[in-house]
């Protein structure tokens, strides 16, 4: 947190594979590699940044949110491997060059004032949303699902036939949701599955939510670039690399689960919320290149022997009858833990105000320990 820095030199924060989030709202400049290998970074939070230099966030695999749109000046590979990140939203620059998003797989959405797009990695993911109101030049290396606005350029919108699969023309893009909750989904259930297998289409799959299913089979959700959470409350067996490859899956809710196949979550460098109280048997490579893990814990006394490896950020590994390191926050999508607390801390202060008025309250037995819920 760092309310007044406005400038980050190179290599400040190279391989600083802890750091989570950063909060500086003056912060306009981000020089040569500062932030590269920093997989557990999950979001920038900055409306004023203007400058990205070369590499500045180099696989920075777990990067999901930052605000890039008033960026006026952008160096080759500045977003280079950044495999969580979702959309390419700017409004100063005049051409988009995919060299500076190279192999970043999940990119879904594109909004530009740009008029030329060009040099789209063909690992782009299949469903592509566009919003160009002014783009005459596109070069992508590959075709996709895409969603084109009204608004988009006459260019886009009729001339660009040799770069879909299919198309489709909307008055506006869907609200776009970068979510972990079913909850937040509540009036864009297109984005949430609820069978298996997934189908490619307009609209990528960014969670799985099912009562019924007790077995996740063999390679279910491999390579599902955009898929951010799952909620399978009676999810028993999760089979051999099911969700490989799954780089911005976030949150994984299953409190029965209770076997993990080989390689289930082998390279999903996003995923630091797992239920593991009930889990008594994990697979070879299972949580291979899980970068942003901070800890994992089972209450049974398990093997995990070859369970783990490269995993940049793990602080431990804990089994049955073993003490965790305290204090190590998980960042899933915001710092729920932390508002909740707070939003109580402000509830008993009201509620003290309102007794200080009617004067019904000894404050020194308060000070001396009474918990505030004693009084309600």
């Amino acid at each position: 947190v760092a309310p007044f820095l406005e400038i980050v030199g190179p290599k400040s924060f190279a391989n600083f594979k802890h750091i989570v989030f950063v909060y500086a709202p003056m912060l306009h400049t981000i020089e040569e590699a500062a932030f590269q290998n920093c997989y557990a970074l999950f979001e920038i939070r900055s409306k004023s940044l203007q400058k990205l230099s070369r590499q500045a966030f180099g696989s920075c695999v777990s990067l999901s949110k930052i605000d890039f749109q008033n960026v006026i000046a952008m160096e080759k590979g500045c977003f280079y491997n950044c495999d969580s990140l979702p959309s390419i939203i700017n409004n100063k620059l005049d051409v988009i060059d995919g060299f500076d998003f190279k192999q970043c797989v999940n990119i879904q959405r594109i909004e530009s004032r740009a008029l030329s797009i060009k040099n789209i990695d063909r690992y782009t993911h299949i469903s592509l949303m566009v919003n160009l109101p002014r783009c005459t030049e596109y070069k992508c290396e590959t075709k996709h699902y895409y969603s084109v606005t009204s608004r988009s350029s006459h260019f886009m919108r009729k001339d660009c036939t040799g770069l879909q699969v299919k198309t489709q023309e909307l008055k506006d893009l869907p609200k776009f949701l970068n979510a972990y909750r079913l909850r937040d989904y509540k009036y864009q259930k297109q984005f949430v599955q609820q069978r298996i297998p997934v189908k490619s289409s307009f609209y990528a799959v960014h969670g799985f939510v099912s009562d019924n299913i007790v077995t996740i089979p063999n390679d279910a959700f491999k390579g599902q670039k955009s898929f951010l959470f799952l909620v399978c409350k009676n999810l028993i067996e999760v089979g051999a690399s099911a969700f490989q490859g799954c780089h911005a899956l976030r949150r994984f809710k299953s409190p029965k689960l209770e076997v993990i196949g080989n390689q289930a979550f082998y390279g999903c460098v996003s995923l630091v919320e797992i239920d593991l109280d009930n889990v008594w048997k994990v697979g070879s490579a299972c949580f291979h290149y899980c970068q942003s893990a901070v800890t994992h814990k089972y209450r049974k006394q398990i093997d995990t022997q070859g369970a783990y490896c490269s995993n940049g950020a793990l602080i431990n590994v804990i089994n049955k009858g073993q003490q965790p390191i305290l204090h190590q926050e998980v960042l899933i999508d915001g710092f729920r833990e932390r508002l909740n607390f707070l939003a109580k801390l402000n509830q008993n202060k009201l509620l003290l105000r309102l007794l200080r008025k009617i004067g019904e309250v000894d404050f020194q037995k308060l000070e001396s320990g009474l918990h505030f819920d004693s009084l309600q």
